[in-house]
């Protein structure tokens, strides 16, 4: 008995639905609001010892195309899925088992529900089970709630929102961040009703799910993880919140184009425009039409420069479905990309660009840039380099205006202000992101410290 004991556990192990750790788990598929974009997906709740849960909205399988399943992390996998060969309907109130998938094998099978509705998910690794349960709440009064405000931590006192239509209101503004985290949640005018978030965790841009109280107020913020712009737009009927989320202070423009270096592109490789106003940026350079080994270029902006983190991009046009060619005089929509396509800007042919955008007017525009401007840029640049266990950065006859050190979680590790010749002694080995701030130029350089 101890012997076919131990042998189940090891088909089992084999199979991968031995228990799994994970931190963080996300709902993704376009059987939900994140699509299949690993930037959109959708946060579950820890409630600790192998338990997540996650409610919101799942569409029906139309033509058994759209599914969901599970990742941890901004990449595909791990990730976890059915144990079928095909794509599996999930009955409401039935377990079913998941299997913890480490690479991409055939089939591609994930989960479908046959009903579009409100669902609660559970998931218990020690399981590896999903419990889906369809859930019922009572629908707010449209015309009794009125009024909506934002309440909670990250404002001082509740803060009326304009209303678009009956049921649909919206606010802009800037959240500052703080610690310990602060957030936010919807109240009527005398503070009886409230929407609150059906899921914790920190909010990006995206479509989330509430909760509704029809008998007081509830205190669960939607949690703000960074200073930035954010346009908040709440729907009573729905009972859903969408939400934009701009940095309109920092821009970066990123890509093949910038570097003609073929392969993966790198955040760390962005590089910072120059802010004209709010919401306005400019770049002058080089851009390369092909890479070093002969394939096309392209290139897109990026929010926020964090080792890995993709996430609010943009792109041309994201309701089209190719990439844009540029050309000298010509103006282009930007999208924030969300869950649309990523498409990207193609060079034509190698050439001295300057770029402009507007996060306002969401458009691009393209004119010949300055070669003698550029030339100088490219003769003279900050040197860093790894020596051991020391970083150095060498100013080669420039001013510096600062150094940053960030580990490949985006955290800064080390820093300094006006230098000029610089050694960071670190304490750790790894790979380090150094972005050294030179006038209205950042250079980004990754580093390898043993």
């Amino acid at each position: 008995m101890k012997k076919i004991t131990f042998l189940m556990v090891c088909l089992l192990s084999v199979l991968g639905l031995s228990a799994a750790s994970y931190d963080h788990l996300y709902v993704i598929g376009d059987a939900t609001s994140a699509g299949w974009n690993t930037n959109s997906n959708l946060e579950m709740t820890n409630l600790g010892d192998g338990k997540f849960t996650w409610t919101g909205e799942l569409l029906d399988h139309g033509d058994n195309s759209r599914r969901f399943k599970f990742i941890v992390s901004r990449s595909w996998y791990p990730c976890l899925t059915t144990t079928a060969a095909a794509h599996e309907t999930v009955t409401p109130g039935v377990k079913v088992a998941l299997l913890d998938k480490h690479e991409e094998v055939q089939p591609d099978a994930a989960f479908i529900v046959d009903k579009t509705g409100t669902y609660k998910i559970d998931i218990d690794l020690n399981e590896m089970t999903m419990l889906l349960t369809e859930t019922t709440q009572e629908l707010p009064d449209v015309a009794e709630f009125g009024q909506v405000y934002l309440a909670g931590s990250a404002f001082t006192d509740k803060v009326a929102m304009e209303k678009v239509s009956d049921g649909v209101y919206t606010w802009s503004g800037v959240i500052e961040e703080a610690d310990p985290m602060v957030g936010f949640y919807f109240v009527n005018g005398d503070e009886t009703m409230s929407f609150n978030p059906a899921n914790t965790g920190s909010i990006k841009s995206g479509s989330y799910s509430m909760v509704y109280s029809a008998d007081g107020v509830g205190t669960t913020e939607f949690q703000i993880p960074a200073t930035s712009t954010y346009t908040i737009t709440v729907n009573v009927a729905e009972m859903k919140m969408e939400v934009l989320k701009i940095d309109y202070e920092h821009l970066y423009i990123v890509g093949s184009a910038l570097t003609a270096r073929p392969g993966s592109w790198l955040t760390e490789d962005g590089v910072e425009m120059e802010k004209i106003e709010s919401g306005k940026f400019t770049w002058s350079g080089q851009l390369y039409a092909q890479t070093t080994d002969g394939s096309g270029t392209e290139f897109k902006f990026l929010n926020q420069l964090l080792p890995g983190v993709w996430e609010n991009d943009f792109v041309f046009d994201a309701t089209q479905s190719a990439n844009q060619p540029i050309e000298i005089g010509g103006s282009y929509t930007i999208s924030y990309r969300g869950s649309g396509h990523d498409n990207k800007f193609t060079v034509p042919e190698d050439g001295n660009y300057k770029l402009t955008v507007d996060l306002h007017a969401m458009t691009l525009t393209v004119e010949e840039g300055t070669s003698s401007a550029v030339s100088e840029v490219l003769a003279t640049a900050p040197v860093v380099v790894a020596d051991g266990a020391t970083i150095r950065v060498l100013a080669n006859g420039l001013d510096l205006d600062g150094v940053m050190v960030f580990d490949l979680l985006g955290n800064c590790v080390a820093s300094t202000g006006a230098v000029s010749d610089y050694a960071f002694d670190m304490a750790q080995s790894g790979v380090y992101v150094v972005r050294v701030a030179c006038g209205n130029q950042v250079y980004s350089h990754k580093v390898i410290v043993k």
